[in-house]
Formats: structure tokens, sequence, C-alpha cells
């Protein structure tokens, strides 16, 4: 019986220091994990971001290689950046002319002539010109058509014409014009100054004349066109109504007359 106890206690004492024993080497083992794990870095670790300079430096060298740089012939992404948006062109304004001739028929000419002084000085315009039974009138441009049906409902209207031209195109030449012989006066003015003889002196003298001839011509149409594009032009004739007379028959003297066909003397 002793001999058994001895034997338990001599297995249980050899299993407990096996246990010690393993513990120290299950701990050597944690610290050389823990030791190697710096050297790896796991999963979702972020490295330290560049210093700003660092940044912007590698921003501008891709800049510069993307500016010179084309794809398969293809602008870049720089390149659609820095294309400036194409820059409108206002619309020109067009220059016309209108002109109308308008006959009114009224109760009394000298009041309706007043009444067409009236409607023109309203709406901004002059009168050009009047006789008796006439006025040529200016109205501006804008509102010629308010002048044309105002005018309209003075009176009954016995004929009415209108036409509108447009001078754009000729104007802009005009001006054209005018600015190349401007230029060419400037340069001939110069050479004025630097001739050396009068031979050479005379004949600049004449073409700066023959210049600012066409010059004079050129300005006084650009004057008129501009003029006759701002203001519209209306001829306007008045006539009188002619009074409703009733026609009156003169009485028969006689009845016999009208048996012998003779009624149509006294008519």
């Amino acid at each position: 019986m002793r001999i058994r106890l001895l034997v338990f206690c001599l297995l249980l004492g050899l299993s407990f220091g096996g246990c010690d024993a393993k513990e120290p080497a299950s701990a050597h083992r944690s610290e050389d994990k823990s030791a190697a794990a710096p050297m790896s870095e796991p999963s979702g670790y972020d490295r330290p971001r560049e210093s700003a300079p660092e940044e912007e430096a590698r921003a501008a060298s891709a800049y510069e290689a993307g500016a010179e740089r084309k794809y398969d012939g293809r602008p870049t992404v720089v390149d659609a950046l820095n294309q400036k948006a194409p820059e409108k062109k206002s619309p020109i304004e067009r220059m016309i002319v209108y002109t109308a001739m308008l006959r009114l028929a009224v109760h009394s000419p000298l009041e309706a002539l007043a009444q067409i002084e009236g409607v023109v000085a309203e709406l901004g315009g002059y009168v050009q010109s009047s006789t008796r039974t006439r006025r040529v009138v200016r109205v501006p441009s804008a509102r010629y058509h308010e002048a044309v049906r105002k005018l309209k409902g003075l009176g009954v209207v016995r004929d009415f014409s209108q036409s509108s031209l447009d001078v754009t195109e000729e104007f802009q030449d005009v001006v054209a014009r005018m600015d190349n012989l401007q230029a060419l006066k400037k340069r001939y003015e110069e050479l004025l100054v630097a001739a050396v003889n009068m031979e050479e002196r005379l004949a600049i003298e004449r073409e700066l004349r023959r210049i600012s001839t066409e010059l004079r011509i050129l300005e006084e149409r650009r004057r008129a066109l501009s003029d006759q594009a701002a203001y519209a032009t209306l001829t306007i004739d008045v006539e009188a109504i002619a009074p409703f007379v009733a026609a009156i028959r003169s009485p028969q003297p006689f009845g016999w007359v009208r048996s012998y066909g003779l009624a149509s003397l006294y008519q």
C-alpha cells in the first residue's frame, strides 16, 4: 500500500514539473513573435505622407510632362484646361432706311395738318418741309411703324406706299475706305516732310489734295446714310372730302307734258 502511494506521488510530481517546463518555452515563442512583428506592416497600415514641398514638386513635374505629351494625337486634359473659350462676336446692327407716302381724305385739311405735326412731335420727330396740303416729316426709325399707324388714323386712307432699304454694307464700305485713305494721307504727310526737292513736294501735295477731296465726299455720304437710317421719312398729302349733295328734281308744271315724251326737258 505504501509502495502504491509513493508511486502515485512520484507520478504527480513529474506531471507538475512538465507543465512548468513548457510555460517558459511558450513565453519565449510569444516574445519572439512580438519582436518580429514590426518588421512586416499589417494590412491597412498607412505609410507616412510626403511633405508638402515634395508633393508640389511631384505635381509640377507631372503637369509639365502632361503638357508636352500627346496620346494618339489627341489633346491631353492639360490642353483642354488651358484652351480658351471662343470669343462671341457681337451681332452687327442693321441700318434700315424707311420711306413712306400717305394720302388722306379729311373734312378739314388745316386741322388734319396740325394733327400730323402733333403726332410727329409726340414721337420725337420733326417737320422737314411743308406746303398748303403736304407735310414731309422725319421720325425715329425705331418708331416708324407706330407713326404710320397713328397717321393713318387721322383720316380716310386714299393711297399708301412704303419701302425699306438695308444700307449696312454700304455704310461699312464707306467707313473702311475712309480708314484706308486716312492711313494713306498720314503716309504722304510723312513723305512730304522727308522730301528733298521741289518736284517731289509738288507731286505729294497733289496726292494729298486728291485724298482730302475723296475723304470729304465719303464723309458726306457716311453722314447721309447715318441720318437716313436714324430717321424715317414720311410724305403725307391731305385732301378735303367732297360734301354730299342730293340731286333735286324740278317739278313738272303740266301733267300732259309726260304724255308727249317731253318730261326730260324739265329734269
